[in-house]
């Protein structure tokens, strides 16, 4: 029999509560939070570990096939009502169901040839993450590395952007200085996207290519010290009358253009 919820002091709304609002929380803990019909059953799908449930009698109704495979995947399962819901939810309208999941632990080797990998440093706006994640899947890229000092890819914004691609898309969350050289040392090309003078132009990039993309901080662009040790500086043509592109649209450009260059 499923346990029911109805005061906000219960120690498992007091937990939720401090996994969505803080990242330092949920690195201590190594746990997450998912919201939403979509997301939940794309984690129910994936290898991600879902250790607790919690939903109202209203979504159960509804969608109660989906639920209960849930229920019996997490073995933890809580009824709870609309006022508790919208405490431990992160949108103004809850769909009526919150899980909690465990860390993702996932890795990527590279192949033999034409890796495509996409790398972020230091980016800051949670959405533009989840956009960027999500574009990683549909391009199918061998992965993501994300630099430490960048928004949490556990964020609640993040993970609605991503739509669920944060659960099928491989990622790192690693120091640029150190991973990018040892990329080099394999033969991946690490391109700096960046509207400098000199740069390359994307279309450029050979497709036989092992090609590493990196985006930059949404303000600042790339850190020096982390251009200085790509490769190339590459960047996509715009009308001179414009500064900059938004970080998430410059990264979708740019994966589509060396996914769709000929062999």
């Amino acid at each position: 029999m499923n346990n029911f919820i109805k005061g906000k002091s219960n120690e498992n709304i007091k937990y939720i509560s401090k996994l969505l609002s803080s990242a330092k929380f949920r690195r201590e803990n190594r746990q997450f939070v998912i919201e939403g019909l979509r997301l939940c059953s794309d984690a129910l799908k994936s290898a991600v570990k879902i250790r607790k449930v919690f939903y109202t009698d209203k979504i159960y109704k509804k969608s109660y096939e989906i639920i209960d495979k849930i229920i019996a995947d997490c073995g933890q399962a809580f009824i709870t009502d609309e006022k508790i819901m919208k405490i431990i939810s992160d949108t103004d309208s809850p769909q009526g169901i919150v899980c909690i999941c465990d860390f993702i632990d996932c890795d990527f080797s590279l192949k033999n040839d034409k890796n495509r990998i996409i790398i972020l440093d230091n980016i800051q706006n949670p959405s533009n993450l989840g956009s960027i994640i999500r574009t990683c899947d549909a391009l199918n890229f061998d992965g993501a590395v994300i630099s430490e000092n960048s928004c949490d890819i556990y964020n609640p914004k993040t993970l609605r952007g991503s739509m669920g691609s944060v659960f099928r898309t491989k990622f790192l969350i690693k120091d640029l200085e150190q991973i990018i050289p040892e990329l080099n040392k394999k033969g991946v090309v690490t391109a700096a996207m960046t509207l400098e003078e000199g740069s390359l132009d994307i279309r450029s990039l050979e497709g036989k290519q092992s090609i590493a993309l990196v985006i930059g901080n949404e303000g600042n662009g790339i850190r020096d010290e982390i251009k200085n040790v790509c490769t190339c500086r590459s960047k996509i043509p715009i009308s001179s009358g414009t500064d900059s592109l938004n970080a998430a649209v410059a990264a979708g450009i740019a994966m589509w253009e060396v996914t769709r260059t000929k062999e």
